[in-house]
Formats: C-alpha cells, sequence, structure tokens
C-alpha cells in the first residue's frame, strides 16, 4: 500500500466504512404473536428448548420471569422469535468521520468538505 497511492485510499476508505457501519444482534419476535405453552422434561435447558421450539433464550425468560432452574413438570410460556443482525449506518460526518483520527482531523475534512461542496476540486492528475 506504500508504493501505491490508489491502494492506500482504498483501504481508508473501506476502513471509514467498517467504522460508519453499525451491526447489532437482537432477539426479534414472530408477526404471529400467540403465546405458547410447554412442558418441561428431564434434561431440558433454555437453550435446548428455545432451539427446539423457534425461539430464543432471552424471549423465553422474558416470559418466565423468575424461573432460575428447570425441572420437568414445568409449565413455560414463550412466544417465537429469532436473533436477526440489523444493521444501520452512523452520519458520514466530518465529526464522526474525525472519531477515527486525531483532533484536528474535522477542521480537515471540513475544509475538504466545503471545497467539494463550492466545485472547487482541481483536476486530477494521472
Amino acid at each position: 500500500m506504500r508504493t501505491t497511492p490508489l491502494y492506500n485510499i482504498r483501504a481508508g476508505v473501506g476502513y471509514l466504512l467498517l467504522k460508519l457501519a453499525g451491526f447489532e444482534v437482537k432477539d426479534v419476535l414472530d408477526k404471529d404473536n400467540t403465546i405458547h405453552q410447554l412442558t418441561v422434561k428431564a434434561g431440558d435447558s433454555f437453550d435446548k428448548l428455545a432451539h427446539a421450539h423457534g425461539s430464543t433464550v432471552a424471549v423465553m425468560q422474558a416470559w418466565n420471569p423468575g424461573v432460575p432452574g428447570l425441572h420437568p413438570g414445568q409449565v413455560l410460556k414463550y412466544q417465537k422469535a429469532s436473533h436477526q443482525t440489523v444493521a444501520g449506518w452512523r452520519a458520514a460526518t466530518t465529526a464522526n468521520v474525525a472519531m477515527y483520527d486525531d483532533a484536528a482531523c474535522a477542521k480537515k475534512l471540513g475544509f475538504a468538505l466545503s471545497v467539494i461542496q463550492q466545485g472547487n476540486v482541481p483536476p486530477c492528475r494521472p
């Protein structure tokens, strides 16, 4: 990258996009709001039951507060749910970009952005 400036720019843009991207895994309830019930059997765990019944551990525990451990014969409530990755973007502002560089970066980026917005960008040289 040090010998080819274009690669350095590409790497910088990729790094910036990675930092501005936001990813979060959430438990998302199924559109069907039905509350189901199941009976615990020997050897069951919240993890095993959630996997077998199309739910998540957090959702099952939320429907059964105060159940620290499972015992055969217990009746549990649950709702269908799944883990989903939710993606979003932080605004590509000079302040957000500057968070990943030195303190003077926001001022430099603000100047460069104003030049670009005014259309005063000099032509690129090959």
